[in-house]
């Protein structure tokens, strides 16, 4: 039975209404933020670049006019992080530090933006630990205050680039390891790293600094190995396990021996050989704890492609006149070593 003409009319004009309502909507929702930017003496900033992000994603970018003027449009009524950027291609480093800004709808009616100083420091060269044969997962870096020991924000956000959440490399068309840091200022930067240690992942950090604090002169740039920090810091752990390892040798040498040697059997394709000083094992600091116990524990378990060579400290039983000479893998030689 056909649907009398009234009602398909009613329902016609039905969904037009909802049509209206729902452009209507759509066109409201579309909020434009406005602004000036300037640098710190009031002078306008072109060509800075504002861009838009919604949970780091990109929605918009525009750039500012002669006058430092800017507008974008965005499409709902929601929260967006505003991202200022600029920089002078005739100098080596970036001239300003970044600016965001988190805007609502109830923060629309005009944005003054103040762009500060800024200079680049790149950070080279891989990150490697000694207690791990793998390369760092993440790693972020943080611009640090060396009075306060926290790191320097702009505009309550920290200054942090890298591999992390709030990151400024997220916003900027920057490689992860390029830091943006004040102009002029004492600094220091904390290299944070990831890294799988055994089956776990652990975050470690260490300072950089050349040689106690940095400072940059505007629009600079300074390059960096981070090795050269990294490497003292593999140190320190490294003095830490033999102060370890020298503890333990008071209680039980052979165990420590032992110890070593199979921490050593993980290393694939391992060619060592091992040098003993008497003047560093031979000293029985308790009774019944002998260098010989160590020896033992470190030949007994290491394996064939792990040479021990040692002076007069094994064994313990040879003859007076034995006493003074050299050995390998166990094996006394003949004649003498000058040096080892």
């Amino acid at each position: 039975m056909r649907a009398p003409r009234k009602t398909v009319l009613i329902l016609v004009l039905g969904i037009l209404f909802s049509l209206s309502i729902a452009f209507s909507s759509s066109a409201n929702a579309a909020q434009s933020i406005k602004g000036r930017v300037e640098d710190e003496e009031g002078n306008p900033v072109a060509g800075v670049e504002v861009s838009i992000w919604f949970k780091n994603t990109l929605e918009t970018t525009n750039v500012t006019g002669p006058e430092g003027l800017f507008e974008v449009t965005t499409g709902d009524e929601i929260e967006y992080d505003v991202i200022f950027f600029a920089d002078d291609p005739s100098t080596p480093g970036v001239d300003y530090l970044p600016v965001r800004a988190k805007v609502g709808p109830s923060d629309l009616e005009w944005l003054d933006v103040t762009l500060l100083p800024a200079a680049s420091l790149i950070l080279e060269g891989d990150i490697q630990y000694v207690e791990s044969e793998e390369l760092p997962i993440s790693i972020f870096f943080s611009v640090m205050d060396p009075d306060t020991g926290k790191a320097m924000e702009q505009g309550g956000f920290p200054l942090i680039y890298g591999v992390t959440e709030d990151s400024w490399s997220l916003f900027l068309d920057l490689k992860q390891n390029h830091v943006v840091a004040p102009a002029d200022s004492l600094f220091r930067v904390t290299a944070n790293v990831s890294i799988l240690i055994g089956t776990g992942v652990e975050v470690k950090s260490f300072d950089m600094e050349e040689p106690r604090h940095l400072s940059l002169a505007a629009g600079s740039m300074l390059t960096l190995d981070v090795r050269q920090y990294s490497v003292r810091h593999n140190l320190d752990i490294s003095e830490s396990f033999l102060d370890t390892v020298k503890a333990k040798l008071d209680d039980d040498r052979r165990a420590v021996g032992t110890s070593i040697a199979n921490r050593l059997k993980e290393v694939d394709d391992l060619k060592l050989v091992v040098a003993l000083s008497e003047m560093s094992l031979s000293f029985e600091t308790k009774e019944g704890v002998s260098v010989e116990d160590f020896i033992r524990g470190l030949l007994d378990t290491a394996g064939k492609d792990v040479t021990l060579f040692g002076g007069n400290c094994m064994p313990n039983d040879y003859p007076d006149d034995k006493q003074g000479v050299q050995f390998v893998g166990g094996e006394m030689l003949s004649g003498h070593v000058v040096a080892m």
